[in-house]
């Protein structure tokens, strides 16, 4: 099962209950976080990132809004892109999507990922204001990339890429 630890901010954004987190003996690729994102005063995105490797995806959010479960979806595509591009054998991902096939949304469990979801938030922001300042486009590709090859404290200054290698493998 796929759990989504969600911060309260977005919890209140897509009008959901939280279920409570669930305790110990789950596979690592299971537990992603997601928290709601201001990158400019018109563009606000969802942030999902693993709590083992700190791997991270990125969903911009319309401003009419978009349903939850359609960012799931979304997820499960990048998710599956991700691994597909590590050379996955097609059937170890597979076997991966198949245990994701429900979702919980849950409260968060660790101030640690919530920490490094902050720098990651920041460092996201600045993007946002560095690339539209100058007039460029906002290319979500790029900046998943960027947040993926940036050392972080809690892996011992590894990158979240390197380590999502090691997990699949």
């Amino acid at each position: 099962m796929l759990f989504i630890h969600s911060t309260a901010k977005l919890a209140k954004a897509i009008d959901v209950k939280l279920d409570p987190s669930p305790v110990g003996g789950t596979p690592w690729i299971e537990h992603w976080y997601a928290n709601l994102i201001a990158l400019t005063e018109d563009h606000d995105a969802v942030l999902m990132t693993n709590a083992a490797t700190l791997y991270s995806f990125v969903f911009p959010l319309p401003q009419d809004g978009i349903p939850f479960f359609a960012i799931i979806e979304y997820f499960r595509i990048k998710l599956v892109h991700a691994m597909t591009n590590q050379n996955l054998a097609p059937k170890q991902v597979g076997d991966i999507m198949a245990r994701l096939d429900r979702y919980s949304v849950c409260k968060t469990a660790s101030r640690s990922v919530l920490g490094s979801m902050n720098d990651l938030a920041f460092a996201m922001q600045f993007y946002a204001d560095h690339t539209l300042a100058d007039g460029s486009s906002f290319d979500l590709e790029k900046l998943e990339a960027s947040l993926n090859e940036t050392p972080m404290k809690p892996l011992g200054f590894r990158f979240p890429a390197e380590c999502f290698q090691e997990k699949l493998r």
